[in-house]
């Protein structure tokens, strides 16, 4: 990776060196730190596999067991629906948890009124929340 100015270790690059090897490429020295060497070793065995499934009927093979894969999940998940197993719910009850009171007194009105009619606004929204449980 050309983004990295030091050298990625990890036990993934460590594993990869060792399969690379296995394959018949050198991707330098097995130390599990991502050099040049392995990335070019990499990139080498990306490219032959891509070569290989672009070659003669894999193409279809793959574009034909890619749209099977995806019908056997569409299946399998209205399977699911169909046992009960996975429920949906389109539009389902939600009671809202808080209600927003927007009062509005013109300007100047006494803070005692404002604080009265407050309260008793307060006291039919606390029975409205009651009377839903």
């Amino acid at each position: 990776m050309s983004v990295f100015s030091i050298p990625v270790h990890a036990d993934n690059v460590l594993l990869s060196q060792e399969l690379l090897t296995k394959l018949g490429y050198t991707p330098g020295q097995i130390d599990g730190s991502y050099g040049s060497k392995t990335k070019f070793s990499l990139e080498n065995f990306y490219e032959r596999v891509l070569k290989g499934a672009l070659k003669g009927w894999k193409p279809i093979a793959i574009t034909f067991g890619t749209f099977l894969l995806l019908f056997a999940a569409f299946a399998g998940f209205g399977a699911s629906v169909e046992s009960q197993r996975t429920k949906i719910e389109f539009f389902p009850d939600n009671k809202p948890n808080q209600i927003i009171v927007y009062i509005e007194y013109p300007q100047g009105t006494d803070i005692e009124k404002t604080n009265a009619i407050t309260k008793e606004i307060e006291k039919r929204v606390f029975k409205a929340l009651d009377n839903d449980q």
